[in-house]
């Protein structure tokens, strides 16, 4: 398998894609692009947009469920997404983020838990596209401070 993102086509269109959301207002459980989106709505329809997702996974959540739960909504929403790929694409992931590329997914926490419950994409070595609460969809550069809150990175590969 090789990473689906070092294929320059499939990277132009994506990038491209979340390119677009860029300056979409922050808005808990919503994914209209202009409108509103959450991390993980506005990354899984940017998937979608682009075409290598067949449906967005969506499950209902409180704005701050990650401050009284165990349970890592946005883990498994991605776990959950990863079956909805189209064929011949896989989700794999690492801990951490020690080695990263574009189109990877970083699965962050800021809380002390642990729980992951942010999402971001890298766009090369230095920048990420993320939906943040107040900002909305923006470029973010990948300080030190943001690796040491990256729990789990994920990439998306293909069958050769």
């Amino acid at each position: 398998m090789i990473p689906y993102f070092q294929n320059d086509n499939n990277w132009d269109a994506y990038r491209n894609e979340l390119m677009d959301w860029i300056g979409t207002p922050y808005r808990h459980m919503t994914n209209i692009k202009k409108r509103g989106a959450d991390c993980a709505l506005f990354i899984g329809n940017a998937m979608k947009n682009t075409g290598f997702l067949e449906e967005v996974p969506f499950r209902e959540y409180s704005r701050d469920w990650h401050l009284h739960q165990n349970q890592s909504i946005v883990l498994e929403s991605y776990l959950s997404g990863s079956k909805k790929l189209i064929k011949g694409l896989h989700f794999i992931t690492m801990d951490g983020c020690d080695e990263y590329m574009r189109g990877d997914i970083f699965l962050i926490s800021l809380v002390p838990s642990g729980i992951i419950h942010h999402s971001a994409v890298c766009l090369n070595e230095k920048s990420m596209i993320h939906c943040i609460q107040p900002r909305g969809v923006q470029i973010s550069t990948i300080t030190n401070w943001w690796k040491r809150h990256i729990k789990i990175t994920a990439r998306i590969m293909m069958e050769n």
